[in-house]
């Protein structure tokens, strides 16, 4: 949990006049320290309380409750006379669960996250009720596509920031009905597709808008591969000969190079020249860099 009163990269670029969002994933906490998310009330602090103006979020990792959109305060579409309950023991000795109910997946858990079911997926946790508020896993990356563009739209015309948090490549990989088996590597190498499908959308937002040129774009991960992270997706099976590390050892929870060293991307239309190169660069250096420029 990020504590509301320090300084972060969306509260500098603040102070330079820049709108900032934060769209996507969010496995940083909801609410006050030692009380939890009210899902039923205001959920802060959050993002808008450390520098971001908008906030569109799913509120955990996607193999964890509850699957529902956060956006500012509020759990969009939340029916009061449906109560959203979230919690880390089994509502009831008949709810459903991944254990109990295996032979109903559309998706077999390898280890863990065979607790509450949604989506024919068990995740990590129970929760119950706020069915008007629950999303498809498939729809996920169309959805942050679509509040991407209404956003960018609505603050082009000044300075901006948006954080995407794209959920692509992380667990229970899903991906939309249109992207699965067309990698020929099993769901994650469709993900991997449909990664490549949002970086390409929101390059066609900046064009529409007019303004790839005056806009630095950084594509970055936070940690290295995993391939059976919890779920039987095929992920090693149809692994193929993708080396999803390189020549490093290690992945994702290593501190070896293979989980630590990740993808860098910087673009910048007529002001960065492609190429490569070898300079050491750490995600902890952007908030400097950024408010250097």
């Amino acid at each position: 949990m990020i504590q509301p009163g320090g300084a972060t990269l969306p509260s500098l670029l603040k102070q330079a006049g820049y709108k900032t969002a934060v769209i996507g994933k969010w496995h940083l906490g909801l609410g006050a320290p030692g009380q939890g998310p009210d899902w039923h009330g205001e959920l802060k602090p959050g993002p808008l309380e450390i520098g971001f103006d908008f906030c569109y979020l799913l509120p955990t990792t996607n193999d964890r409750v509850p699957q529902v959109h956060v956006e500012n305060h509020r759990v969009k579409n939340l029916d009061p006379k449906d109560p959203l309950w979230v919690g880390d023991r089994r509502p009831s000795p008949n709810h459903p669960t991944g254990k109990t109910h295996r032979n109903t997946l559309k998706m077999d858990w390898s280890h863990g996250h065979n607790q509450t079911i949604h989506n024919g997926i068990s995740r990590i946790g129970f929760y119950t009720g706020g069915e008007t508020a629950r999303f498809r896993d498939e729809d996920l990356a169309d959805e942050w596509i679509q509040q991407s563009r209404r956003w960018i739209a609505e603050n082009k015309d000044g300075p901006f920031f948006l954080y995407f948090a794209s959920h692509d490549i992380h667990v229970p990989r899903i991906p939309h009905e249109r992207f699965q088996g067309k990698s020929a590597l099993g769901y994650r190498g469709d993900t991997i597709l449909q990664l490549d499908w949002s970086v390409g959308e929101l390059m066609k937002i900046l064009e529409e808008q007019g303004i790839e040129e005056n806009t630095l774009i950084v594509f970055c991960s936070d940690n290295g591969p995993v391939l059976d992270d919890g779920y039987k997706d095929g992920a090693e099976e149809q692994l193929g000969l993708h080396e999803p590390n390189g020549p490093w050892s290690g992945g994702k929870y290593s501190v070896l190079e293979g989980g630590t060293r990740t993808p860098f991307i910087t673009y910048w239309k007529g002001r960065i020249q492609p190429g490569i190169s070898k300079e050491m660069v750490c995600t902890i250096d952007l908030a400097a860099s950024f408010a250097a420029l």
